[in-house]
């Protein structure tokens, strides 16, 4: 007769550990909404939402979406912005390099202009898909050609271009070779041309925003080098986890 009441304590205990289990998990996808949010009232985009952008000439006609973002890690710019023109069902695409300061902000709120003709790009090379210039051709020296801008992509002095998307999922070590962490994603201000921030897992827990400055491509396919040691960017992490944007306004 005493084993009912130990059961229902147990069922009890059972019932109030899943329901605090959920409620943390709901409190935890609400800090992560809140900080998305944040992060897109101050105009900046994650890669994937810059990718769903649509892409319109001045007249709204469209032109394609955007197929990824070059950015250079050195200056901790957004150097050029890739545009998918054309094709059928992912045939026949054609791709072309533009500066961010082309792109302004369109109509809709998942919109950018570009003041480009569009018989212009059907009658221009451009390059196909899986057929990207490699990211030391002077071809995004020049941003497809044409000598960027003061301002735009330009940067004087050695620089460092990798595509955006490719960044996440990378392993980022520290100077000693020690892995601290894999880049999460990467924050973009696009028609400011601005890499507000790179995200990343740390190891052991907590989610650190830092500078795009603060990492370096090695030349090593899956590995990037961040200039800070680990004990640092876990405090990042523990700051970002603790207050959702915090990690990020230290950052900036």
């Amino acid at each position: 007769m005493k084993l009912k009441p130990l059961l229902i304590s147990f069922s009890l205990l059972a019932f109030t550990g899943a329901a605090y289990a959920q409620q943390q998990k709901e409190q935890m996808n609400q800090k992560d909404a809140q900080a998305q949010q944040s992060t897109q009232s101050q105009g900046a985009m994650t890669i994937d939402q810059v990718k769903d952008m649509e892409i319109v000439d001045s007249q709204g006609k469209e032109l394609g979406q955007i197929e990824d973002v070059v950015i250079d890690l050195s200056s901790g710019k957004v150097h050029a912005a890739v545009l998918s023109f054309g094709g059928f069902l992912g045939m026949g695409e054609k791709h072309f390099a533009f500066q961010p300061t082309q792109l302004k902000r369109g109509k809709q709120q998942n919109q950018l202009v570009l003041n480009v003709d569009k018989q212009k790009l059907e009658n221009a090379e451009g390059f196909e898909k899986g057929q990207w210039p490699g990211m030391d051709d002077e071809y995004w020296r020049d941003v497809g050609g044409k000598q960027a801008g003061a301002g735009a992509g330009g940067q004087s002095g050695q620089m460092n271009l990798i595509r955006a998307s490719e960044l996440k999922g990378k392993e980022v070590q520290d100077k000693s070779g020690n892995k601290v962490g894999e880049v999460q994603d990467v924050m973009i201000g696009l028609t400011e041309g601005q890499v507000r921030n790179i995200a990343v897992s740390v190891e052991g827990g907590g989610r650190a925003m830092v500078p795009a400055k603060s990492i370096k491509a090695t030349g090593t396919e899956d590995r990037l080098v961040i200039d800070m040691d680990a004990q640092k960017l876990k405090q990042r992490g523990q700051s970002g986890a603790a207050g959702g944007t915090t990690g990020e306004k230290e950052a900036k």
